[in-house]
């Protein structure tokens, strides 16, 4: 076997140095020594030669049996295998390519989808600043407004308590002025054979003192007489008992107060009953 493949390899040698030198087609070297003489021998032969040797030393190191991994087959693979190979090679690697760029552009859907849900949250984040601003906004103006009707709350019950505690004094402050008024009745009448009581100045003089007294208490908590007498008729102040014909006095006018009336600002704490004009 090594002898058949060292002639194999000798005549490749041969044919392989007739072909280039038949390709080379020029003449022999100048130093190429006669035919059957001696001289140094072609450089090209030298090196071939060394090949030869050196791989027939190494097939005759080779040992007579082949060892046991020879024995499996090894599949052949010429020009035509390893193209067919390279081409479904490339054709996969054309789908993993094609595969990769629509993982990307679906990457970068779910990505641009990501940020717009990001912009919606904030827009949405800022919506609901607005609107627990809104809130709390709503939120003081309900508490002031709380806050404003609990005082006008307090503020009418006061004035209330103020009224229902008034009025009473009211009907003294009414019974003083008819009894000054009978003290002043008293003290008109004279005659030859009767006089007026001598204190009865005194007690007109205590009479006035108590109701100016009084007026002064009535001015302290803002409340004041109407004094409807000699004006013209009001219906928010004054209620309308009898009418009567005066020639001295103009229409609508008040002609006498029997009841005097009170007011506290614009708020009526007695309404005066009165007679008028017609």
């Amino acid at each position: 076997m090594l002898e058949k493949i060292r002639h194999t390899l000798l005549k490749w040698a041969g044919r392989s140095t007739e072909k280039t030198e038949a390709a080379d087609d020029a003449p022999p070297l100048p130093d190429a020594p006669p035919e059957g003489g001696s001289g140094p021998a072609d450089p090209r032969e030298n090196w071939k030669r060394e090949a030869l040797d050196n791989f027939e030393s190494w097939l005759a190191d080779l040992p007579d049996t082949p060892p046991a991994a020879s024995d499996t087959e090894v599949e052949a693979c010429d020009l035509y295998t390893l193209l067919s190979e390279f081409s479904a090679l490339r054709q996969e690697i054309r789908m993993q390519n094609r595969e990769q760029h629509r993982t990307m552009g679906a990457l970068e859907a779910l990505s641009a989808d990501i940020r717009a849900a990001v912009r919606d949250v904030d827009g949405m984040r800022g919506g609901a600043l607005q609107a627990i601003q809104a809130v709390e906004g709503l939120s003081r103006e309900l508490r002031a407004s709380v806050e404003e009707m609990r005082r006008q709350v307090a503020e009418a019950v006061r004035r209330e308590a103020e009224k229902q505690t008034v009025r009473p004094f009211l009907d003294i402050r009414d019974a003083l002025i008819r009894g000054r008024q009978a003290s002043r009745d008293i003290a008109g009448k004279r005659g030859f054979f009767r006089k007026p009581p001598r204190e009865m100045e005194s007690v007109i003089e205590g009479y006035d003192m108590a109701l100016r007294r009084f007026d002064r208490a009535l001015f302290a908590v803002g409340i004041h007489p109407v004094n409807a007498a000699g004006k013209p008729f009001d219906p928010a102040t004054m209620r309308a008992v009898e009418t009567c014909r005066r020639p001295d006095m103009e229409k609508g006018q008040v002609a006498v107060e029997t009841l005097c009336g009170f007011v506290r600002g614009g708020e009526v704490i007695r309404t005066a009953e009165v007679i008028v004009n017609e």
